[in-house]
């Protein structure tokens, strides 16, 4: 957006906001091209600074921050253990469990490295 600003004060067009009511002569532009760099990356620095402030309130609190280790234990087939194990038991490959469940490969793997009483025929 600011680099605009010195390209058309380079040309000596002058800036009218119509909708805000302002008007800014050519010569005036990289002044406020540079203002509003300055603006923007104060603004990025006070967002920053107020993001973690809120987040050494929480850590001072004891709430714990980021993801949950293991967070992903609800996986997607967990609600068809038994059709998996019935599956992996006939030989059919995880590729093609994958297709069937519209997943990828790795959600596959990662249910069967969670649950590996699917891969050796026991009762679930």
């Amino acid at each position: 957006m600011i680099r605009w600003l010195w390209e058309i004060s380079e040309y000596q067009i002058n800036l009218i906001l119509v909708k805000e009511n302002l008007s800014f002569k050519a010569d005036k532009l990289p002044e406020i091209a540079t203002s509003l760099l300055i603006a923007s990356r104060l603004h990025q620095s006070l967002i920053s600074l107020r993001s973690h402030r809120a987040l050494q309130k929480k850590k001072a609190k004891g709430i714990k921050l980021g993801r949950p280790y293991d967070s992903n234990s609800a996986l997607k087939l967990d609600g068809n253990k038994e059709e998996i194990q019935k599956l992996l038991l006939s030989g059919v490959s995880k590729d093609k469990i994958a297709e069937k469940f519209n997943v990828c490969r790795a959600t596959v793997y990662n249910f069967v490295k969670k649950n590996p009483e699917v891969m050796m025929g026991e009762e679930l």
